[in-house]
């Protein structure tokens, strides 16, 4: 009788370096690995670098496997490389493992499509998989003009009404939106390229980064070219304030916008034109608040009261 396997892959994160970082691999744990699937790759590509999360799921015993990575050109439909990798882990353990695969040997190229296939081989089964996509720069446009921003807002999750900003104490579900129009040629590609929304906290210290692919609401949508991305956060009495919600394009910002969620009341429209363009050299440090004023005072809402923004100044000094 076939067993499954006892091990399960948590997470896979992915890191497209350059051929000039090749030395780094003895280092390939301190490589910068993240979330997104697409990548803008040049000449200068070295390889795809992985990072997996891997978890033993016996609470009786240790687990010993033999894994494989396989990477399947999707585009060119074949088979370019495997890696094996050797897995032990203790009881209800856990671990990080690396791979990766150069481009030399591996021909990575851009403009293709890759699926990683996670396979424990001692057991014969496929673990997971996941795609990823490389976009050539040599035939692209700088990623900030990639889309045409509309406009953007905070989303209940019980409605399809955008608003400005919120006034809420309790734990709540919201989503920020960006509404946009790619602007890729008369005839868009079969894959959108995934955009970063980067929600920053009003601690000044969390930061949560969230990839997704634009997509349409309906058929009337696409007609219209309105794409939709957007990402959950929730609101508590322990994080509320100002937030900085920043889209950006393979790393680049494209549009931004600041919202509050302690509002004297909830601030039905959206934030657009200049309003919601990114803050230059956004840090954490950044003052928020002078921003969020200096955009709504400048949007037909002037709802804020005085005693609202003092308390706002006394609570960051």
């Amino acid at each position: 009788m076939k067993r499954k396997s006892p091990i399960s892959i948590d997470r896979i994160q992915f890191c497209a370096y350059k051929c000039y970082e090749t030395e780094d691999l003895v280092f390939i744990d301190q490589f910068f690995y993240e979330d997104r699937h697409d990548f803008l790759v040049d000449k200068f590509l070295g390889g795809i670098a992985i990072k997996l999360k891997i978890s033993n799921k016996r609470y009786d015993k240790g687990a010993r496997r033999n894994v494989s990575l396989s990477l399947v050109d999707m585009t060119a439909r074949c088979d370019v490389a495997t890696q094996q990798i050797k897995v032990c882990l203790a009881i209800d353990g856990f671990k990080d493992c690396y791979a990766y695969f150069p481009a030399e040997t591996s021909g990575l190229v851009g403009g293709h499509t890759y699926k990683l296939l996670v396979c424990d081989e001692t057991a014969s089964e496929t673990l997971t998989e996941r795609i990823f996509h490389l976009f050539d720069k040599s035939t692209m446009k700088n990623p900030t003009e990639w889309y045409e921003i509309c406009d953007g807002g905070i989303r209940p999750a019980w409605k399809t009404d955008l608003l400005k900003s919120l006034n809420t104490v309790d734990s709540h579900d919201y989503y920020v939106q960006f509404n946009l129009a790619p602007n890729m040629g008369r005839k868009l590609p079969t894959i959108m390229p995934e955009l970063e929304i980067r929600l920053y906290y009003p601690d000044r210290k969390t930061v949560k980064a969230f990839f997704r692919e634009p997509f349409c609401r309906s058929l009337e949508n696409y007609d219209d070219n309105r794409w939709t991305i957007e990402c959950p956060f929730e609101t508590s009495p322990d994080i509320n304030g100002v937030f900085y919600a920043e889209l950006l394009c393979m790393g680049y910002p494209i549009a931004g916008f600041v919202f509050d969620t302690m509002s004297p009341t909830d601030i039905s429209g959206k934030w657009y034109g200049h309003e919601i363009q990114p803050i230059d050299e956004y840090s954490l440090k950044a003052e928020l608040f002078d921003e969020f004023i200096e955009r709504y005072i400048a949007s037909e809402y002037k709802a804020l009261s005085e005693e609202r923004l003092s308390n706002l100044y006394d609570n960051e000094s």
